[in-house]
């Protein structure tokens, strides 16, 4: 009776199986990474949609009036006037806000929610990471800042008035709400110069999700952004003329 030997791998040829996966690994990891970046791009895009739906039903409660970016103080932070911390607008986004015993408002939930973009690593963190600005610990977790030329302490000269949707010329082209950041003396406001122009995030591949006052999304890099006083009164920002 013949005996018949089974046959093994040799080590090259287990060498070669190793290197060809390798390989494969290397030419499919990046493709892999840049699918899921697009994933969370188009997961950060759907939340500021479904905000956009909660902005309307806030307006369209509201006499079309906007929610305030912001109080008068800008270092209250624990008031409602701050657009995170608005009751009637959480509750159009479904969110439900954390309240002391008291009755006060805290924010935002800490975990995620349609506030919070994938993409950002610790939203209980008000940024990832920055050479200007450190990041600091929040008791909520929120990903986006609101365009604050809405109502302001007369911050950079803007009118510290609240602002009607229909005031708008062309809302497909102002900007709502955005990928950003905060930092103390701008917690979740952007602006178009000065400090807060540094709350814009760019996320996505070197670019920011917006949302327009019209509900639709935008996606800009940061060039794409006009910056500086002059650009007040472009419909990007669309300041309110005296």
């Amino acid at each position: 009776m013949m005996c018949t030997r089974k046959k093994a791998f040799t080590l090259i040829e287990l060498l070669v199986v190793i290197g060809i996966f390798a390989i494969l690994m290397a030419i499919l990891l990046p493709t892999l990474r840049a699918a899921r970046m697009q994933a969370q791009a188009v997961a950060c895009g759907a939340h500021l949609r479904s905000l956009g739906v909660a902005l309307n039903v806030f307006v369209n409660g509201n006499d079309l009036w906007l929610p305030t970016a912001e109080p008068r103080d800008k270092s209250d932070e624990t008031s409602e006037e701050n657009w995170y911390m608005n009751r009637d607008f959480m509750s159009g986004m479904g969110v439900e806000p954390q309240i002391d015993d008291a009755g006060q408002v805290l924010g935002p939930p800490s975990d995620r929610t349609i506030l919070t973009c994938p993409t950002h690593q610790d939203p209980t963190l008000t940024r990832d990471e920055s050479p200007l600005y450190p990041p600091e610990e929040r008791a909520f977790a929120l990903s986006y800042t609101m365009n604050g030329t809405w109502r302001l302490s007369n911050r950079g000269g803007a009118q510290g008035t609240r602002r009607r949707i229909d005031e708008f010329e062309r809302p497909s082209e102002t900007m709502a709400l955005c990928d950003g950041n905060g930092y103390p003396p701008a917690r979740a406001i952007v602006f178009y110069e000065a400090c807060p122009q540094h709350n814009f995030e760019y996320r996505h591949r070197d670019s920011v999700n917006i949302l327009t006052l019209d509900g639709h999304t935008l996606v800009k890099t940061e060039k794409d952004i006009p910056m500086g006083r002059e650009t007040r009164y472009e419909h990007f920002w669309d300041e309110k003329k005296k």
